[in-house]
């Protein structure tokens, strides 16, 4: 089947995405959860309760990281693996609990890929790039 018909039905700006800019990498608190994905322009409230997440949400207030979350795919024979794609954005404390737990919001501000893994424990840090995003050609 020719599809060439339907490149021309949403012409795309080019993105320079061979600009240094647009390779940006940063490091990244990554969150892995089944069935959630963070969509830049959204707000996604999560409920933190885990010792190893709420030590990372503490870094996270007391640092410019972001926290990328990584959807956990789920594979044959009940493995699963972290997807490399993630939304990531901004942390916001909603409500704090005397015993730690917290309910936040994390605001979706990009989407990033993981090119590197930092470190696994207490919880996951990664190197990630930006994925820019690529404009319709019109409004």
């Amino acid at each position: 089947m020719d599809f060439s018909w339907f490149k021309g039905l949403f012409p795309f700006k080019k993105s320079g995405a061979d600009s240094p800019e647009q390779k940006k990498t940063e490091e990244v608190c990554v969150f892995p959860l089944p069935n959630v994905v963070l969509i830049p322009g959204n707000v996604l409230p999560l409920h933190i309760f885990e010792e190893r997440y709420k030590q990372m949400t503490e870094d996270l207030l007391t640092t410019n990281l972001s926290l990328a979350l990584s959807l956990v795919i789920r594979e044959t024979q009940g493995k699963t693996k972290n997807s490399v794609i993630c939304g990531a954005g901004t942390v916001k404390v909603m409500e704090e609990f005397p015993d730690g737990r917290k309910n936040i919001f994390v605001e979706g501000l990009k989407r990033l890929r993981i090119v590197k893994y930092l470190q696994e424990s207490p919880y996951i840090k990664a190197l990630a790039e930006t994925i820019p995003d690529i404009p319709f050609g019109s409004e």
